[in-house]
């Protein structure tokens, strides 16, 4: 199979993973979300004087064998003189592995008890006991927060192979601009967008533990609230220092023509700048750095560096797709004055990118 070939294959399994998952994700999101819309609506539904009929906890087994728990709890109630029964809680209500908390809403809503019911004003039949948002609610939003920005970058990647084809990108798709005759070339190793959803998706991933173990999973509303304010604030956090970096031009790539030298970023392993001649300068490599997971899947991004008259490297940029990798290189080599023929990218096999 050739490098093409192999290419195509992987898009192809790549976008119908991403529509796979996003059928699931997706599903569960308009699930919870027209729920948690009821929910909120609910706060603005009328009440009324109800009574328990009968009030359990409910068990059942889940795909792992344990067991979670849930309650049932029916109820009456009159509106306008006619009678009706009910049996939602809350339109969230899920089922957890912690008992505790399934035993002490039945314990608050024994059989008989007199309760206040909210109805729907338009469908009287549609009732509920607990209105509005609650902890529960909420983590169920962190708990769905990591599958839906995995969601979202799977399906980016076709949208934006799709929107390079329709009209490719300068200079692989890099940000650059002149200043007089200097060149800056803005190379940093990822974007703040993804630089946010990354820290959002790793905040949120390790609080989904937080409060499942050590809240039982069923938060208060305040806690839940404090939780989802932490996560806002380090992923903001993160996001203001790579726009702080890199606007501070850290990641900046700059050629200075009228003194011959560039000017490298503080990237892959430089802790300051480093200037080198654009007379040393001899070429630009496109070497493939292979690596495959442990369970063989093979993996390939494209690293671009430039090579001196003595034969040092010095690392750039890396890209996914080999296209924009190519298309950098020559827009770079154009830039420096390189009169050198551009050459399939060599492979490198490991996991990081050639020494600097």
């Amino acid at each position: 199979m050739t490098s093409a070939d192999k290419k195509k294959s992987q898009t192809k399994f790549l976008l119908f993973f991403a529509l796979f998952w996003t059928l699931i994700v997706g599903g569960i999101d308009v699930f919870f979300g027209y729920n948690l819309y009821r929910q909120v609506r609910s706060t603005t539904f009328p009440s009324t004087s109800g009574v328990v009929i009968s009030s359990e906890v409910k068990h059942q087994r889940d795909s792992e064998g344990g067991t979670t728990y849930g309650v049932n709890i029916s109820y009456s109630y009159e509106v306008a003189g006619r009678r009706y029964e009910g049996n939602t809680f809350r339109y969230t209500t899920f089922s957890s592995s912690n008992s505790r908390n399934a035993y002490q809403t039945v314990r608050n809503y024994p059989p008989g008890k007199t309760v206040k019911v909210y109805y729907n004003p338009e469908n009287p039949e549609d009732s509920l006991l607990s209105p509005g948002i609650n902890g529960d609610d909420l983590f169920i939003l962190l708990f769905l927060t990591p599958f839906n920005l995995i969601m979202v970058a799977l399906l980016s990647i076709p949208v934006f192979s799709l929107l390079r084809k329709v009209k490719r990108p300068d200079a692989g798709g890099v940000k650059w601009w002149l200043d007089g005759r200097r060149i800056y070339v803005r190379l940093p190793r990822f974007s703040t967008f993804v630089g946010l959803c990354f820290a959002l998706g790793i905040i949120s991933f390790v609080c989904v533990f937080i409060v499942a173990f050590g809240m039982g999973g069923h938060p208060s509303l305040n806690s839940a609230l404090i939780v989802w304010a932490v996560i806002i604030f380090v992923a903001l956090d993160v996001y203001i220092w790579l726009w702080f970096t890199q606007g501070g031009g850290k990641s900046d790539l700059v050629i200075d023509p009228d003194r011959r030298i560039a000017e490298l970023p503080q990237t892959f392993g430089r802790t300051r700048r480093q200037t080198i001649s654009i007379n040393d300068i001899t070429g630009v490599d496109v070497e493939v750095v292979e690596a495959k997971s442990s369970r063989g899947v093979s993996t390939q991004k494209y690293v671009i560096s430039l090579r001196d008259k003595d034969g040092a490297k010095y690392t750039l940029a890396e890209w996914t797709d080999e296209e924009d990798a190519s298309e950098f290189a020559g827009w770079l080599r154009s830039k420096l004055g390189l009169n050198e023929t551009p050459t399939p990218p060599k492979l490198y096999p490991g996991t990081e990118p050639p020494p600097i």
